[in-house]
């Protein structure tokens, strides 16, 4: 019997130092775990603290799709402001030509530098007129179309946008007419006719800023839209100044 006790002994004294060796590993073990959560607890406090500046930054990665419609909404406002820009230059360089006291422009000439400036509006050039019946062959006509029912923008017909457009596309009509019967009459003088250019320019102006108006830019984009076509923008009073030196 003592020798069986010995032996019980002696399996218990070899147990115990790998009961403290497992227990040890527990420790260390529960010491790691700690350690990693409390690094994991600073890091996410140190995420919290720097989501506010980092939130603009991650937001445009996590949106290309919207940055690119962005940049194709902005390429289409360029795209129908041009033409407008160009009306108005071509108008405004008509008028110094005819406040030229050596300009000869016949009737004939006269009609076609008008017909350009007002982009087909009055009267379309000769190889569009054929088509003037069966289509739109104004230029302005066709960029109020494009901005309200596509595909640079759309509006609902009823809308405010869509309403203002063809309001202010009308108002440029009538104002070409008028230039026209202005610049045909041998009776109108030089206050007719400088008030019917500022009624063109003047109109034009409204109609971009129309035009501008449907594709529901905030005012950043709209104030970037502008400066790229600045000609279509620019302050009438400029026009009736470098036309007065």
């Amino acid at each position: 019997m003592r020798a069986t006790a010995a032996r019980s002994r002696a399996r218990v004294d070899r147990g115990a130092p790998a009961r403290r060796s497992r227990r040890r590993g527990v420790v260390a073990r529960a010491d790691r775990t700690t350690t990693t959560t409390s690094t994991t607890r600073r890091d996410a406090l140190r995420a919290l603290a720097l989501a506010p500046a980092l939130a603009p930054a991650l937001a445009a990665r996590a949106n290309p799709l919207e940055a690119v419609a962005d940049a194709r909404k902005a390429a289409n406002a360029r795209f129908l402001l041009g033409p407008i820009a160009l009306a108005r230059g071509r108008l405004a360089a008509l008028r110094r030509e005819l406040d030229d006291d050596a300009a000869t422009l016949d009737d004939a000439a006269l009609r076609e530098r008008l017909t350009s400036a007002t982009l087909d509006c009055t009267n379309p050039r000769d190889s569009l007129e054929m088509y003037s019946n069966a289509r739109e062959v104004c230029t302005l006509a066709i960029l109020a179309r494009s901005a309200t029912s596509g595909p640079a923008a759309r509006r609902d017909a009823a809308s405010r946008e869509s309403v203002d457009v063809f309001r202010t596309l009308d108002a440029c009509r009538a104002s070409f007419e008028a230039l026209e019967r202005v610049l045909a009459s041998s009776a109108a003088g030089e206050r007719e006719r400088d008030a019917a250019f500022d009624a063109c320019d003047a109109a034009l102006l409204e109609f971009a800023l129309r035009v501008l108006a449907c594709f529901g830019f905030d005012d950043a984009r709209a104030r970037d839209a502008m400066a790229a076509v600045p000609g279509a923008f620019a302050d009438p009073s400029a026009s009736r100044r470098s036309n007065a030196s």
